[in-house]
Parts: structure tokens; sequence; C-alpha cells
């Protein structure tokens, strides 16, 4: 087993700072949408000495997180647990509020209304979008789909918490874990 083999299958604990106490996914569905997201929208976990520099209230995971229950963030959508389950994502959003996964469908195909929209058609939806980066579909949907985001998400992918850059050691949570509370660091 090659030593980046051995890191992708590893299991560790995480860190999250901010600059007030309390619990970092209390108002998640707000919370998603700050920062600049270079991973995709979540709560921002990674190293202890990361986690420092973004505020003096530090949380940890309770748990060692795997690998295994996020996706890649860089990664096209096709090669992600995400793809086999996509055509069911979007038209749970589409159940929720039409217009924006329609207005997507007619870049790519000719329909007239939003009636016209067949359960095939989201197929082809996610066959179009098999090659955008994953970071960036799930901040388009987060933005276009605000709270309900988060629900279609964790009902669909119940299994998946978030995206994490393996180079980087950044983790999105899209769900929340148990924390502890590890300190509260005196910048310098």
């Amino acid at each position: 087993m090659k030593f980046k083999d051995y890191i992708e299958e590893s299991n560790q604990f995480v860190y999250h700072g901010q600059n007030y106490p309390g619990d970092p996914f209390k108002h998640m569905d707000k919370r998603i949408h700050e920062g600049n997201q270079q991973e995709g929208p979540g709560i921002y976990f990674g190293a202890y000495n990361v986690a420092k520099d973004y505020g003096k209230f530090i949380t940890k995971t309770k748990d060692r997180i795997q690998n295994k229950d996020f996706v890649k963030s860089r990664d096209e959508l096709s090669k992600t647990k995400l793809y086999n389950r996509l055509p069911k994502f979007l038209y749970e959003l589409f159940k929720i509020d039409p217009e924006p996964i329609y207005y997507e469908i007619t870049n790519w195909i000719e329909i007239y209304e939003p009636e016209d929209i067949k359960d095939y058609h989201f197929d082809m939806l996610a066959k179009k979008l098999k090659y955008e980066e994953t970071r960036n579909f799930l901040i388009t949907y987060a933005k276009l789909y605000k709270k309900d985001f988060l629900d279609v998400f964790n009902k669909v992918y119940p299994n998946i918490k978030g995206t994490y850059n393996p180079d980087l050691n950044f983790y999105a949570f899209l769900k929340s874990v148990k924390l502890e509370k590890v300190e509260k660091v005196e910048k310098t």
C-alpha cells in the first residue's frame, strides 16, 4: 500500500476555530454560505494549527472522521459517490422549487414549461453535469435552494458527511457531528 493510499483511508480528529463560543453547527443552514467555500458549502474543519487561525474558540470532532464518509471536493461529479443518486437529488430539489432545475435542464434540452419535465430529464441533466467539479456543483445548488439544500442532501445522501480536499486536509461538513471543546486560544 502506498503512503498516499494509507492517508486516504486513515481516520483522524479535525478541528474548527471560530471567534465566538458555541456549536459551529448551530444555524448550519445559514452558515454554510459564509466564507470563500473553497471546498464547497459547509462548516470547515482541518488541522489544529489551521483552526487556531480562524478563531480563539476551538472544537474538535468527538470521534475520528473517516475519508470514506466524504467526497473529494475537486473531483468530477461522475467520480464521486454523489453521481449515482444525482438524478434523485435533482428531482427532490425540483419538487421543492421547479424553476432552478427547469432552467438548468433548458440549457441542454428544449422544454417549454416546467410541467413538461419527465423523469428521464433528470437522468439527462445528471449526464450533462457529470464533468462538473463537485464543489462548484454543490455551491451552486446550495445558493439556489438555501436551507432546503441541506434537507435534500441529507435525505438523498444519508451516509455522506460533506466534501474534503486530501491535499489541504480541509473538510466541509454538511452534517453535524458530535464535538468536544478543546480550548479558548488567546491570540498573541
